[in-house]
């Protein structure tokens, strides 16, 4: 899992509480160091704060779904329904508002995750038309 929040305390709250979810977390203290090491491995779950200096969190969403489908949780101070749509329609599978529940937030991480297992767990198919 990446975790890209600027602010160390939250940032350190939520390694800890992702790790004692079983989950091997990496760091990212802004965009840009989030969207290199989101380059350089491979994740199956990305957690992004909006408010991060240099590159925001709805930039790194948008940079990131170019590129993958893995889950987004946004994580974020901004509770306004603009930004909420905004996230989800950059392709957030989840936008979480603080202050949160760590209990709340740790269901809806599962929650997340086994809709990205579920659809791994069956395969795509190319579609092929021929005549009528």
């Amino acid at each position: 899992m990446l975790i890209a929040e600027d602010e160390k305390v939250m940032r350190t709250l939520l390694t800890q509480s992702m790790r004692s979810m079983g989950f091997t977390v990496m760091e990212a203290t802004d965009g840009q160091e989030a969207l290199a090491k989101f380059a350089a491995e491979r994740f199956n779950l990305v957690m992004l704060d909006v408010l991060m200096p240099g590159i925001d969190g709805f930039e790194v969403c948008k940079e990131i779904r170019k590129r993958s489908d893995v889950p987004i949780v946004m994580i974020t101070a901004l509770n306004r329904p603009e930004d909420v749509v905004r996230g989800l329609e950059l392709g957030a599978d989840n936008y979480i508002t603080k202050p949160f529940n760590f209990k709340e937030l740790q269901a809806r991480i599962h929650a997340v995750m086994r809709r990205s297992l579920h659809l791994r767990a069956y395969p795509s198919f190319e579609v092929a038309e021929v005549g009528d």
